[in-house]
């Protein structure tokens, strides 16, 4: 298994009242399978209402969402208030008719609808933290209420579900069962899933396709976003060519020995080398200008150019010798 860790929320357990279980067994599969670890979570309260799956009628009785969950994670799992986004690399929301009922009310007021409210703080906190997240199936619904207006989103075709994503101000994208959509600015992918696909096999291919995004999207960050304590733009606007020079020659210290390719849209660019510097160890305040804390705090987009490719998460990074 690598570093990485992506918090995975689910909403109870059955298709129709919590979490669908396919959509569980093949994001976790596709997470295994990318040797990745996770952990699941889901909120401590009780089912809205429970479905008998076979004859689609209510019935009267009261299940706890975080038990009922943990019937497909053999125990696994964790409350939702014990999610702490400093602790993952990534957060992937799992459909099922639970995330309209269980994990906020859009089943009832739509448009209207609000978050259950440790849910909301937890998905607040990704965003905050600008951490890629992956909403599948019904799961984007909830995009809106936390990336606000202008967010780019897919839950497939449907007609009714879209006017009201629409109405709350996302901007919705009609996709097939194996399609994605990913929003570059709030590092955000979403995927049909079973909104679309009638099979397993279907519904696998949108969800691996959405699993690897998102964790590319998250090494990617992981590579860029650490460099901020070394530069700064008042750094990059230094006053002398040489102290100029030495902070360049850091910017591309950072970026050496990495080949990045670039595809956007299935479209390949071409290939960005950034060439190992040579540094000259001669002076202890040459050193000592590269390392203390006072080139600290910057924003990356200001720093490197593949800055604004690197949130679509289709970039491949291969070190060399």
């Amino acid at each position: 298994m690598n570093g990485k860790k992506v918090a995975v929320i689910l909403s109870g357990c059955g298709v129709y009242d919590g979490a669908d279980v396919n959509e569980v067994v093949l994001t976790l599969l596709a997470l295994e399978s990318s040797q990745v670890t996770y952990q699941c979570f889901a909120p401590d309260m009780l089912h809205h209402h429970i479905i008998n799956h076979i004859t689609g009628e209510v019935s009267h009785q009261e299940r706890n969402v975080l038990v009922e969950a943990a019937r497909m994670v053999r125990g696994e799992i964790k409350a939702v208030a014990e999610c702490h986004s400093r602790e993952f690399s990534a957060v992937i929301v799992l459909g099922g008719a639970g995330v309209a009922i269980n994990l906020s009310d859009f089943a009832f007021k739509g448009p209207d609808c609000d978050i259950h409210s440790e849910t909301l703080e937890v998905l607040n906190s990704f965003k905050d933290e600008n951490k890629p997240a992956g909403y599948l199936s019904i799961a984007p619904v909830l995009a809106p209420l936390i990336y606000g207006e202008g967010v780019e989103l897919t839950i497939g075709n449907d007609r009714d579900t879209i006017e009201i994503l629409e109405s709350m101000g996302a901007v919705h994208k009609r996709t097939s069962y194996d399609e994605t959509v990913v929003d570059v600015k709030n590092s955000l992918v979403t995927t049909p899933a079973y909104m679309v696909a009638t099979s397993l096999i279907e519904a696998k291919a949108g969800i691996d396709k959405l699993v690897k995004e998102v964790l590319s999207m998250s090494m990617v960050l992981a590579i860029l976003l650490p460099a901020r304590r070394w530069l700064r733009p008042s750094a990059l606007r230094a006053r002398t060519t040489k102290s100029h020079q030495r902070r360049r020659s850091l910017m591309a210290f950072l970026f050496a020995g990495f080949t990045v390719t670039l595809s956007m849209q299935d479209t390949p660019l071409r290939p960005y080398r950034v060439r190992r510097p040579r540094f000259c160890n001669r002076s202890k305040r040459y050193r000592g200008s590269l390392y203390t804390d006072k080139v600290c705090r910057f924003s990356p987009s200001q720093y490197h150019p593949l800055y604004k490719h690197v949130r679509a998460g289709n970039l491949d990074i291969q070190a060399q010798d």
